[in-house]
């Protein structure tokens, strides 16, 4: 093509990239993409992007991960979806840490998360029972207005029972904010029922609870959650 004149653009080089990707030619995508760094100067986001997402796709996560790094620390380089779907690749691998950093590092250059973006991280967080760090990306949450999706409640309504000391903290928050509009309130209400139900559950049956299928707390934090909820 290019011995035909022909000058190759960016989405030449992105299906090229993709279909390395896909086939499993991870090296030679690998080796591509390197070749296009080397002789490209202000390479497109774009680019950027489809390697990313190849990687991550062929489960790829180390090399997507070494990848991420180092466009990272060239900042304008990544876009709003770049840094989406890098982050979504550090969750897949497992490294919550760093993909908060680049989270955090996305907000620095002046990238506004998006609501998937913001999910991902509250969800990663939620994974790893890190109750003060879903605190805080709640409250983010809370200033950007941007709204917790249903399988971020469900996950949080399982920390609640798994994290003994930080339960009542964390469903005080969420007890604060329902009326913000970014709690999905069917689910909400449906998970306060559920919360009180076994709370009154204890209360009555305290000698039997622990054959239930629900973490068990102190009478005092589960006084506090009592309070909570209201």
């Amino acid at each position: 093509m290019i011995d035909r004149g022909f000058v190759a653009d960016k989405y030449t080089f992105a299906g090229l990239l993709t279909g390395l990707c896909s086939s499993g030619r991870i090296r030679e995508a690998v080796k591509v993409y390197r070749g296009l760094v080397r002789d490209h100067s202000g390479l497109d986001s774009h680019i950027i992007t489809v390697i990313i997402n190849g990687l991550i796709k062929s489960g790829k996560f180390h090399k997507a991960v070494s990848l991420i790094k180092k466009t990272a620390s060239e900042k304008s380089q990544l876009d709003d979806v770049s840094y989406t779907i890098a982050i979504s690749g550090l969750l897949t691998g497992g490294q919550v840490g760093e993909a908060y950093t680049l989270f955090s590092q996305m907000k620095e250059v002046g990238l506004a998360p998006s609501k998937q973006t913001y999910n991902q991280i509250l969800s990663g967080f939620c994974k790893r029972s890190d109750v003060c760090m879903v605190k805080e990306i709640l409250l983010e949450m809370l200033d950007a207005n941007t709204e917790v999706d249903h399988y971020n409640l469900s996950l949080m309504k399982n920390l609640l029972y798994r994290s003994h000391r930080h339960s009542p903290s964390l469903l005080t928050l969420l007890t604060n904010i329902s009326n913000s509009g970014i709690l999905p309130r069917e689910a909400y209400n449906e998970m306060i029922n559920e919360l009180v139900h076994h709370v009154n559950v204890r209360s009555v049956h305290a000698g039997t609870f622990n054959n239930l299928d629900v973490c068990t707390s102190s009478s005092n934090e589960t006084q506090e959650l009592v309070v909570a909820v209201g």
